[in-house]
């Protein structure tokens, strides 16, 4: 073998500066702010943030739902009220991933 295959551990998806992991846990995993704002409110099912025209917007979280092969989701808020959040921002990582929202 000249070229042998990269370990799939940490590995680049194509086309990105990502890892596999990074994006699978961005996509199962964590809940992002769709708007920057101020967090209003950090409830067991719901992380609401509040953004600079005063439009409340409401990001549902999952608390102990249940998965098939005995798993559950449940996501751990990251941020508290009166934070304030970026769009894209991070505002809960879930048993799956880390704070960052990695696998």
């Amino acid at each position: 073998m000249d070229e042998p295959d990269a370990p799939l551990v940490q590995s680049l998806v194509p086309g990105s500066t990502e890892s596999f992991e990074d994006q699978l846990g961005q996509i199962i995993g964590t809940r992002k702010a769709r708007v920057s704002g101020t967090v209003e409110s950090v409830k067991p099912g719901m992380i609401s943030v509040r953004d600079s025209d005063g439009k409340l917007h409401k990001h549902d979280l999952y608390n102990n739902f249940p998965l098939n092969r005995k798993t559950y989701l449940q996501h751990n808020p990251q941020v508290s009220a009166g934070d304030k959040v970026k769009s894209g921002g991070i505002l809960a990582s879930s048993n799956f991933t880390d704070d960052k929202g990695t696998l």
